[in-house]
């Protein structure tokens, strides 16, 4: 029998998509784990096991989704079950192309792909260095964290003396900077899904506040569709950056209507019909848009994929 394991977040609704997805490849024929932390895994002789002693090892294929519960040491074994010989989607060296937010911003740009400009410098950097990238920034920038997502951490810069006053506040603290320009843009993004080459959704947030728009810093669902060529960028991203499902988030500037990719996520986006029904974003919705009715398409993309490799 097959064995396929399935480290999925739970918080969101996630947990009714995961009983879903376990129900689905059982009945499939195939031997399901899927109640197990990752973050409390271990290795042993080159094999991977799970709190409770289960060799995930042993699993044939995993799917990961989970980003609440990432961490350092997670990442680690996520690294070893793939070197154990275990078949992991998103595979581990895209997973972290994309987590790097400085990495994939390199790697897009060496594609020809449109993203803001971008410094990395370390604690003791040059002043005039960082002045003069912020000038040429338009004045603004975004301190950003390299590798958290849903907006936490990032931080504004409208200025070169605000930059150098939380620098002389951190720089005992942190030993480097992932600099990026501010692009101005409208009221809202524009997102993309895809999973394996193709654009499985589309969707924008607004914003909260004057930049961020992210769900969990206060930003809302919009009910907008998106246009082909926001979808034939996101492909682009995904292609270059070599990742199986994500989601890619972009915005128009509104200095030169052009657009830019500001992210390409390591994971696909969270179920969103199941997440509206259950109120974990907003209060319950009862009239969902029929853009957001797409967890069936996901799951079964995902249950596809699976077989595909399985049976292949």
């Amino acid at each position: 029998m097959k064995k396929v394991g399935l480290w999925f977040y739970e918080n969101d609704a996630g947990i009714v998509i995961k009983k879903k997805l376990i129900e689905k490849l059982e009945k499939k024929g195939y031997e399901v784990y899927a109640y197990f932390d990752m973050r409390e895994c271990y290795l042993k002789n080159g094999k991977v096991y799970a709190k409770d002693g289960y060799c995930l090892s042993d699993l044939d294929i995993l799917y990961h989704m989970n980003a609440d519960e990432q961490n350092e040491y997670q990442n680690n074994i996520l690294k070893l079950l793939e070197l154990s010989g275990v078949h992991i989607f998103n595979s581990y060296d895209a997973f972290m192309r994309c987590k790097d937010k400085l990495v994939a911003n390199t790697i897009l740009r060496q594609n020809n792909l449109p993203v803001p400009n971008s410094m990395l410098v370390n604690n003791h950097v040059n002043k005039e260095l960082v002045n003069d990238f912020i000038l040429e920034s338009g004045g603004s920038i975004l301190i950003k964290p390299r590798t958290n997502h849903g907006g936490k951490g990032i931080i504004k810069i409208d200025s070169v003396e605000q930059f150098w006053d939380i620098y002389t506040a951190t720089s005992q603290i942190f030993d480097n900077y992932y600099l990026e320009q501010y692009i101005e843009f409208e009221k809202n993004d524009y997102r993309v899904e895809i999973f394996n080459g193709e654009v499985i959704s589309g969707y924008s947030r607004t914003k909260h506040g004057t930049y961020k728009t992210n769900v969990s810093s206060g930003g809302g669902m919009l009910d907008l569709p998106v246009t082909d060529d926001v979808k034939e960028l996101g492909l682009k991203a995904a292609k270059a950056l070599g990742i199986t499902t994500t989601i890619v988030d972009m915005i128009r500037s509104k200095k030169d209507n052009k657009l830019y990719i500001l992210e390409v996520n390591p994971i696909m986006g969270i179920f969103i019909e199941a997440a509206e029904k259950s109120g974990s974003k907003r209060p319950v919705q009862k009239n969902i848009p029929n853009q957001f009715k797409t967890d069936d398409l996901k799951m079964n993309k995902i249950i596809e994929y699976i077989d595909n490799y399985l049976n292949k």
